[in-house]
């Protein structure tokens, strides 16, 4: 199984984590991008699971917090 890479960055203003399998973001990316929000009162670290499933499925999967958090 190839390596899982699970990084936080900012877009724009808003914290984000970019997970993917396999050394190459943009070609996750190429092959299609999931974005996650999460809902009221929590942060995107309760997608955990869900991130790193569909990045194991070879996707690139970004979570997006709400500004602020």
């Amino acid at each position: 199984m190839a390596q899982l890479h699970d990084v936080r960055r900012t877009l724009g203003p808003a914290p984000a984590r970019l997970v993917w399998a396999g050394d190459d973001a943009a070609a996750a990316g190429a092959r299609g991008a999931l974005l996650f929000g999460h809902g009221f009162r929590v942060g995107i670290d309760i997608q955990t699971p869900e991130l790193h499933a569909i990045a194991r499925a070879g996707y690139l999967a970004v979570g997006l917090d709400a500004v602020g958090h």
